[in-house]
């Protein structure tokens, strides 16, 4: 979810049919694979709102520069399954793919 209503307006209008979700709580309840995409201040924020809501079915990818996979294993709960997935610009989002097991 983005905090700005703006942004994910943005975001429905640019891809039709796309779930727009109001908070990270909502996103973790209807998803079972969460990509972590934050600015480095903003991840403690976003592991206490998520915190409540992931469990052991979730994988979370996290694509956030500088921030260690044992920090937001801390941040949420230990049965979450972890991986780092080094995106190296936004345009790679594009033509990368991701292939889980």
């Amino acid at each position: 979810s983005d905090p700005f209503e703006a942004a994910r307006d943005g975001f429905a209008a640019q891809v039709p049919g796309a779930n727009i979700a109001q908070d990270n709580q909502q996103v973790a309840s209807e998803a079972d694979v969460l990509f972590l995409a934050v600015k480095p201040q903003m991840m403690d924020g976003v592991l206490a709102d998520l915190k409540p809501t992931v469990s052991g079915r979730h994988l979370i990818i996290s694509i956030a520069a500088g921030i260690p996979l044992s920090r937001i294993s801390e941040g949420l709960r230990e049965e979450v399954r972890l991986m780092r997935h080094p995106f190296v610009k936004p345009q790679d989002l594009d033509c990368t793919r991701l292939m889980l097991d």
